[in-house]
């Protein structure tokens, strides 16, 4: 967050790497409702990326062989987060 005296330009602010905008003043329930958005959405990440941590596991297992650290890692060409 930050103040300024200028015209809120949440494009501009978006543009540049923020993740969200608020207008001043804060209104409380609209602030709470984007934090209990994120977490949730932090939450599906972290469910997705548990899944797929689980089905890189079975793919292993079913070619019969296991990875060298005895983890799970990404096929080569593809990338996490």
């Amino acid at each position: 967050m930050r103040a300024s005296s200028f015209v809120n330009q949440p494009s501009k602010e978006l543009d540049c790497g923020a993740d969200d905008f608020l207008s001043k003043p804060v209104n409380k329930q609209e602030l709470l409702a984007r934090v209990k958005s994120l977490l949730r959405l932090e939450q599906f990440t972290d469910e997705l990326e548990n899944a797929e941590t689980i089905l890189f596991s079975l793919a292993y297992r079913s070619q019969g062989s296991r990875h060298p650290s005895g983890a799970w890692s990404r096929p080569s060409g593809t990338s996490g987060r």
